[in-house]
């Protein structure tokens, strides 16, 4: 797997939990809506089958829709999830393609048309990769020419063979044209994942900036602390040496002033080496 499929695929994985009331949605609406143009389409034909049967027909597979409910109430989705919801995507495309053939659509535009629908609806709500949706889009395909091929009462060969190459070629558009939308998106993700590495890098850099900055102000206090007071006796020592001796001082005072300013002065470089060692 390359480094540029792998946040694809991980978005892909991501986006199956919401795909089950999609599907519900999608063939709820879906169903109605072809029976709102089997209705017409029926109508127009020499002998017309009954309103009721053309309803009964086209609606026996909006159960599919509860049954996708149902699955998206599980948390956390099973292992097997896709491949249900990938099951019932076909399910419906082939129920609702012998539906045409059941209430004499078959061979129609109106076929063709809606399983373009079939297969245009699938691609939009199924986080699959190129390939995977290639091989969704032949099995939808070799269901429904199969249907086509072996319903009762077949139509003429090259009525058949019209449908099914149309249906063909709008698979393999299909194909191609959600594969560029794949691969528009894979570049964005990757895109995206390089500039949240780059933000998070950073952001490390600027934590790090700011404690070493707060370590050094912290250490510098310190250090200003410790050295005031033999700072303080070394410059009260220096000033006492800079009088003129008095005629009252006892011998050897200056000595020791002299001394303390030293002392002094030793404890401030011990003080210094100490805070160099740390790193200061």
């Amino acid at each position: 797997m390359t480094t540029a499929s792998q946040p694809y695929r991980e978005w892909l994985r991501s986006r199956w939990p919401s795909r089950a009331s999609a599907l519900a949605w999608f063939a709820t609406g879906g169903s109605f809506s072809l029976l709102l143009f089997d209705l017409a389409f029926t109508r127009a034909l020499p002998a017309p089958p009954p309103v009721w049967t053309v309803v009964a027909a086209r609606l026996s597979w909006i159960g599919i829709a509860g049954v996708a409910l149902a699955l998206g109430r599980l948390r956390p989705p099973p292992p097997w999830f896709p491949s249900a919801i990938i099951a019932l995507s076909v399910a419906w495309a082939w129920g609702n393609a012998a539906t045409y053939l059941a209430i004499g659509l078959g061979g129609t535009p109106m076929q063709s048309v809606g399983h373009v629908l079939f297969v245009l609806g699938a691609a939009m709500f199924l986080p699959l990769t190129f390939r995977e949706r290639l091989a969704f889009f032949a099995l939808m395909w070799g269901g429904c020419s199969a249907l086509d091929l072996l319903w009762p009462g077949r139509r003429p060969p090259s009525e058949r063979l019209w449908t099914n190459g149309a249906w063909a070629l709008a698979v393999i558009a299909l194909g191609f044209v959600f594969e560029r939308f794949a691969l528009a998106q894979r570049r964005g993700l990757v895109l995206r994942r390089r500039l949240e590495r780059l933000v998070h890098a950073i952001e490390k850099s600027r934590a790090r900036a700011a404690a070493a900055a707060s370590e050094v102000t912290q250490l510098a206090a310190d250090v200003a602390h410790d050295v005031n007071n033999p700072l303080a006796v070394a410059k009260a020592s220096l000033q006492m040496l800079r009088d003129p001796p008095s005629e009252s001082e006892p011998p050897g005072e200056r000595s020791e002033i002299a001394a303390e300013a030293l002392e002094a002065v030793d404890r401030i470089a011990v003080i210094v080496a100490a805070q160099s060692r740390k790193g200061v």
